[in-house]
């Protein structure tokens, strides 16, 4: 059985504030389109499908596994009850910390910075003059607001400080992300979830240590809180510079049965990391970006990239 894995973040027909300035995405009537295409060619398949391997011999046609990042309220209000219509499994990976609106993620943060700055122009001085204390101005404070990363988050909370901008008030009145009640009905209507890490870090960027910490303590905080006979995890942004070893540690803490990165249709020489690709980038129709897909994994093959090596 050949298995392609489909990915997304968000479905909406609204503008949200907290994605205005990361990334755009696909409103129902395209997600709907996207999965109707998809059942077409493809059968739908669950996570223990995958984990397991007990169905493979019994599909015949190439079958898929959708997968949602992030954990958003929508994947509830949204997604999930089009797919339950279509008769399609999902698997929703949630970063732990997220969970019942508890913590709001710092890209988020940092698009809800960007469009209070855009609207309010006399409030860039001063976002300014914080930029250029702790050394992250470039002489433009959108283009300084965008470069900040997960090691340079907390300027994000001092900045919003500085111009009495509330974080909290966007969390409680707008609640971003899924409730624990809401994953438990998610679960309970048959779909799969696993761990997003803690907090959403770019492992590339992070210590070695620190990515196994993201991985085992999400997992096993994901598992223990709803139950599951499973653990599985998507890294966020991508699984660059994860080495062979980190893997190692990941797979001996016995709580993480799978992985999911985000590099295309290739293999990788972890067997238990599975790579995935966007059906978002570009908001593209899934027809289109198939082929793109199809396209790109026979130039690797014909440049003999046909597999993801890790030191």
């Amino acid at each position: 059985m050949r298995i392609i894995y489909p990915y997304l973040h968000i479905v909406s027909d609204e503008p949200l504030s907290h994605l205005k300035h990361l990334y755009k995405y696909k409103n129902t009537k395209q997600f709907r389109d996207d999965i109707t295409q998809l059942c077409r060619k493809y059968v739908p398949v669950r996570l223990n499908d995958i984990i397991d391997k007990k169905n493979s011999e019994q599909v015949k046609k190439t079958a898929f596994l959708l997968t949602i990042d992030d954990g958003f309220r929508e994947v509830y209000e949204i997604i999930a009850p089009i797919l339950i219509k279509e008769g399609v499994s999902a698997t929703f990976f949630i970063a732990s910390n997220f969970i019942d609106n508890k913590e709001l993620y710092f890209g988020h943060k940092k698009s809800l910075l960007l469009e209070h700055c855009i609207s309010n122009v006399s409030m860039q001085s001063k976002i300014a003059l914080t930029l250029i204390k702790y050394k992250l101005y470039n002489g433009n404070v959108i283009e300084s607001l965008k470069r900040i990363n997960y090691n340079t988050k907390d300027v994000l909370d001092i900045i919003a400080h500085d111009i009495h901008y509330d974080f909290e008030s966007y969390l409680s009145e707008k609640k971003p992300y899924l409730t624990t009640e809401q994953i438990h009905w998610l679960i309970d209507k048959g779909f799969s979830v696993g761990a997003h890490s803690i907090n959403h870090p770019r492992y590339s960027i992070i210590s070695k240590e620190e990515q196994v910490r993201q991985t085992v303590e999400s997992v096993r905080k994901i598992r223990n809180k709803f139950n599951l006979q499973y653990g599985a995890f998507a890294f966020p942004h991508s699984d660059s510079g994860v080495s062979k070893n980190v893997f190692k540690k990941i797979f001996e803490s016995g709580i993480v049965d799978i992985t999911f990165g985000t590099a295309g249709m290739i293999a990788d020489s972890e067997c238990r990391n599975v790579q995935r690709f966007s059906i978002e980038k570009p908001l593209w129709p899934i027809k289109i970006i198939l082929f793109k897909e199809h396209v790109r994994r026979y130039y690797r093959k014909v440049n003999g990239l046909t597999k993801i090596s890790r030191m």
